[in-house]
């Protein structure tokens, strides 16, 4: 359990500003990334997804198949369900890191989401747009990118 500790120093959180909207035109560098992205995707699939309970990967067995919206004979990935009582166990466990959570300081706790903001809106910024065209058909910069792939 961790204690409660003093910020010692001052910390600023970034000022938050929205990306520029990119094009994604025919032979533009995010639509050529995003297309060898979902050609690799494809590529891998159908991925299996494991339930992940107190940071720890669990195969439960008991499979249900995600397809794509668009194309249902596609499957994207095969994921595990969790049964009642892995539910109960990550319950347990998210109940059991509350505390811990709670103590650790806003500027730690802050530093976690801004990392995960940056990760997505950089290194894996051309798999989140893989699932965002699997996922969702509407997206209206990448209907033509999904297209162009198939």
């Amino acid at each position: 359990m961790s204690v409660p500790t003093a910020n010692l120093a001052s910390f600023k959180i970034p000022a938050v500003t929205n990306e520029p909207m990119k094009s994604y035109g025919p032979g533009s560098a995010e639509r050529v990334a995003l297309q060898a992205a979902l050609k690799e995707l494809r590529a891998q699939g159908p991925l299996d997804i494991p339930c992940i309970v107190n940071g720890k990967e669990v195969r439960t067995g008991i499979m249900e198949k995600q397809v794509m919206p668009h194309e249902h004979k596609t499957v994207l990935c095969n994921y595990h369900n969790a049964d009642e009582a892995l539910v109960a166990k990550a319950i347990d466990g998210a109940l059991a890191a509350k505390e811990d959570w709670e103590n650790t300081p806003f500027n730690d706790r802050a530093a976690i989401f801004l990392k995960a903001a940056d990760l997505a809106s950089t290194k894996y910024r051309m798999e989140f747009g893989c699932v965002g065209v699997e996922m969702e058909r509407g997206l209206w910069v990448t209907i033509n990118v999904q297209e162009e792939v198939i």
